[in-house]
């Protein structure tokens, strides 16, 4: 029994480091982008107006590698409650843990396409 506890807690471990590191591994490093027409600008000073709208989508574009990074621990952190609501018969945490991880990435990448929408709309002459 013990030795299955601990197999399940090694598996959970790995997992979670696992998913982590490939959700960040192409995640922007800094709220400044590092390539691109936006960086020029950003060295120079020569930041206009008209450059806000491609601020903003990279901005946004950011916290949603930040909202997919957060739900996918959250997702992994619910199937380790549930794995150990199994042998406390308590599966119910877990199972919320999990919809409301994945509820509130849906509503993340729902508002990134609403603001895409907008943006295209109100740019596009």
């Amino acid at each position: 029994m013990f030795a299955k506890i601990i197999s399940r807690i090694t598996l959970a471990a790995f997992a979670l480091a696992s998913t982590v590191a490939l959700v960040f591994a192409d995640v922007p490093k800094t709220l400044i982008p590092e390539s691109g027409n936006l960086v020029e600008k950003f060295r120079t000073g020569n930041f206009e107006l008209y450059d806000l709208p491609a601020y903003i989508i990279y901005l946004i574009d950011f916290l949603i590698y930040v909202a997919g990074g957060i739900a996918v621990f959250f997702v992994v952190v619910g199937g380790y409650k549930y794995m150990i609501g199994g042998m406390a018969d308590d599966k119910d945490a877990g199972k919320k843990t999990i919809r409301y991880a994945l509820t509130g990435f849906a509503i993340s990448v729902l508002a990134w396409v609403i603001v895409n929408f907008v943006q295209v709309w109100l740019t596009s002459s």
